[in-house]
């Protein structure tokens, strides 16, 4: 492999991350608005405590933590993609080192980094709506998914996590 193919290759893996990174901070922003949305004495008043959906450790304070409801609206697939980018980083560091040379391996690993920060800046901002429409759009096809399989108080809760998303305003 021509280094030119390499640095294709991490150019890719710079694109492929600025987007899962930024879907990330996007899962972690709008996460922390539905956690200060409403107190949990709101949210216990309301249907999926009262039916037994939601088991109260998963909307206390402890469980919310520094990301609110982050966990809830994230998207099953991105903890894979997550994965896959740190896989992809690690390999094109090592085969740079094995390939090229340790100087060359550090020098691009760095490098990505810078690449993948500045591909970053070109996608929509974080609390923007096209990320919360994205993450809608998730929601949706878990509760379909859930509906299908007969999983009633997934479908719930997912139902109800879509309905505050899509009432939720930025900052």
């Amino acid at each position: 492999m021509t280094l030119a193919i390499y640095f294709l290759i991490g150019l890719i893996i710079a694109i492929y991350g600025s987007y899962v990174l930024k879907y990330q901070r996007a899962t972690q922003y709008w996460g922390r608005i539905l956690a200060g949305e409403k107190s949990i004495e709101k949210i216990a008043e309301e249907s999926l405590l009262a039916k037994g959906y939601v088991d109260r450790k998963l909307l206390s304070s402890e469980a919310r933590g520094k990301n609110g409801f982050q966990e809830a609206i994230t998207p099953p697939i991105l903890a894979n993609a997550v994965f896959l980018l740190l896989l992809a980083c690690i390999s094109f560091l090592v085969y740079g080192i094995i390939t090229f040379s340790w100087l060359y391996g550090i020098i691009t690993f760095v490098g990505l980094f810078f690449t993948m920060q500045f591909f970053t800046r070109l996608y929509p901002h974080h609390f923007s709506d096209y990320w919360k429409k994205k993450l809608i759009q998730s929601l949706n096809l878990r509760k379909a998914k859930y509906e299908n399989n007969g999983y009633t108080s997934k479908m719930e809760a997912v139902s109800y996590f879509k309905t505050q998303l899509e009432n939720a305003q930025h900052d």
